[in-house]
C-alpha cells in the first residue's frame, strides 16, 4: 500500500514538473455604440518573456489601425499581416471593423447602436505563434461597453463580463465562436 502511495506522489510530481510552461493572454473587446467603432486588445502578462512573436492576420478592411500602447518591443504591418515582436508584458490595440456583409448583401456579422452579433474568430485576429519551451497561453475574453450592455460568449464567465477560454487542442488559446453583445437579455 505505502509503495502505491509513493508511486502516485512520483507520477503526480513528475507531470507538474513536467508541463508546459505558460502565459498570460488577455483578449478584450470595447464597443463604442455612438461612433460605431469597436476597440480590441491583446494583452500579454505574466510569463510573456517567452513568447517570441506573434504572426497575426490582420487585413486593413476589417482592422485598419494597429499600435503597440504598453511595453516594448516592435509592430509591423506587411499587407494582410501584423508581427508583432513583444518584449515583456504588452498590449496590442487595434480597431476593428464588425459590420461584414455577403456577395448577396445579407449580412455576416452586424453591429448596431442597440446590439452586435459577430464571430470572434473575425474580431481576434488568427495568429502563428512563436514560443520559447513550448509555451501554451492562458487566455480570458473581456467585453467593455454601455453600463446596459450585456455580453454572451460560448465560454465559461469567470466574472462579470469576462470568460476563460481555453482550447486545450491550441498552444494559443484564441476566442471563436458566435458571440453577441448589447441590450440583449438572455
Amino acid at each position: 500500500m505505502r509503495l502505491s502511495h509513493w508511486l502516485w506522489c512520483l507520477l503526480w510530481l513528475s507531470s507538474t514538473l513536467l508541463a508546459a510552461p505558460t502565459y498570460e493572454l488577455e483578449f478584450n473587446l470595447q464597443f463604442k455604440p455612438e461612433s460605431h467603432q469597436a476597440f480590441g486588445e491583446i494583452r500579454l502578462g505574466a510569463g510573456s518573456d517567452r513568447v517570441v512573436q506573434l504572426d497575426l492576420a490582420m487585413d486593413p478592411g476589417r482592422y485598419p489601425e494597429v499600435e503597440l500602447i504598453e511595453g516594448q518591443g516592435s509592430v509591423e504591418r506587411d499587407g494582410k499581416r501584423v508581427l508583432w515582436r513583444p518584449q515583456g508584458p504588452s498590449v496590442l490595440r487595434y480597431r476593428v471593423v464588425i459590420d461584414q456583409r455577403r456577395a448577396n448583401g445579407a449580412y455576416r456579422a452586424r453591429y448596431t447602436d442597440q446590439w452586435a452579433i459577430f464571430r470572434a474568430d473575425h474580431v481576434f485576429p488568427a495568429a502563428s505563434v512563436t514560443v520559447r519551451g513550448g509555451a501554451r497561453s492562458r487566455s480570458h475574453v473581456s467585453f467593455r461597453g454601455p453600463k446596459d450592455w450585456h455580453f454572451e460568449t460560448p465560454y465559461p464567465r469567470v466574472k462579470d463580463q469576462r470568460f476563460r477560454v481555453d482550447i486545450p487542442a491550441r498552444g494559443f488559446d484564441r476566442p471563436v465562436g458566435w458571440m453577441i453583445a448589447g441590450r440583449i437579455h438572455v
